[in-house]
């Protein structure tokens, strides 16, 4: 995999970020870095890929940026969310929690209060 570093030119300008902070994190080499200016949490996400074409899935790079990042961070996942198996998959991948908003819109749409419910 190729190594995305969106950080590196412009990495000074988070230092001191807390962790309602946002900036773009493309992969494990980025979590590396925002992991050492001492964050403790991080979302994995694409945006649902809209924003960036060719984006990777989170859930593929998932498990390396744990590694990188190691237990001193909290890492999430958002984005493309389909089933609960893809939940177990990010939580055996070492994600401490999942964002499912996806499954509840679908819900909503389809069949209101219940929908959701039944989601």
């Amino acid at each position: 995999m190729i190594e995305h570093t969106l950080l590196s030119a412009g990495i000074s300008k988070i230092a001191g970020v807390d962790e309602a902070g946002r900036g773009p994190c493309a992969g494990p080499l980025d979590a590396k870095k925002v992991a050492a200016l001492g964050i403790s949490a991080l979302v994995v996400s694409n945006h649902g890929g809209r924003q960036l074409d060719r984006s990777p899935v989170p859930l593929e790079i998932l498990g390396e940026i744990v590694k990188a990042v190691g237990n001193k961070v909290e890492v999430y996942l958002d984005g493309g969310v389909l089933s609960g198996q893809d939940v177990y998959a990010a939580i055996a991948l070492g994600a401490k929690a999942v964002m499912i908003g996806r499954s509840y819109l679908y819900g909503i749409m389809a069949g209101g209060e219940l929908g959701v419910n039944l989601s």
